[in-house]
């Protein structure tokens, strides 16, 4: 009796060897799937920037573009924008409404937009911009927006190679429903001329994107 409870304990030490085994190689493979698919999704080649986008995409594109930015812009067309304070840089493109009646955003988690129904970046009006937080696997180029404070400098460089400089006057976090109307309502009392706008707060399911915006105020340098 003593035999047989040793060859049933060897066989159930087996069996668990086995199935930790196959566990382990499962994960193993997991973890090789989801390193490829991580590694396509942000090591493509030929991404370029758009000149305008009027659809917003859940999926956007996770590779930096290459070439870096538009060229053949007016001089009044902004080409980068950079924030000093948060090591943050990157190209510009345009952004229109799209079908759901929204400001579009870039299709690219590297670029920021301009939405053209604003007023053109260094006009003296209040010009609007919008990127992402993050994405699937890697950070958008606002991904530390919310670690900006007052006073920071925005700039821009535009078509011709000149620079347009920015101070920022306010952060805050809105409502996405009311985050178009109080955001103009707080620009005109801060005097601010530009408006830098992206997601924030936790995801809701009701309305199928993050709860709210952050926007950044900031006026002329």
């Amino acid at each position: 009796m003593a035999r047989g409870r040793r060859i049933r304990t060897t066989r159930r030490r087996r069996l668990m060897t086995a199935t930790v085994l196959v566990v382990a190689v499962g994960l193993v493979g997991y973890g090789v799937s989801g390193y490829l698919e991580r590694r396509e999704a942000t090591h493509r080649s030929g991404v370029v920037v758009d000149p305008e986008v009027v659809t917003t995409t859940d999926d956007p594109e996770e590779t930096p573009p290459d070439p870096a930015c538009l060229s053949g812009l007016d001089a009044t067309e902004a080409r980068r924008i950079s924030l000093p304070s948060l090591d943050v840089e990157g190209c510009m493109q345009k952004v229109g409404i799209d079908p759901e009646g929204r400001v579009g955003a870039p299709n690219n988690l590297h670029v920021a937009g301009w939405f053209v129904d604003s007023a053109p970046i260094g006009s003296g009006g209040l010009s609007v911009v919008v990127g992402h937080q993050t994405g699937k696997y890697v950070g958008g180029i606002f991904d530390t927006l919310e670690s900006v404070s007052a006073g920071s400098v925005v700039s821009f460089e535009m078509g011709d190679g000149s620079t347009r400089d920015y101070r920022i006057v306010k952060v805050e976090s809105l409502p996405v429903l009311d985050t178009m109307t109080t955001m103009y309502q707080d620009a005109a009392a801060e005097g601010a001329t530009l408006a830098i706008i992206t997601c924030d707060g936790p995801f809701s399911q009701a309305l199928h994107q993050r709860a709210d915006r952050l926007v950044v105020l900031a006026v002329d340098a």
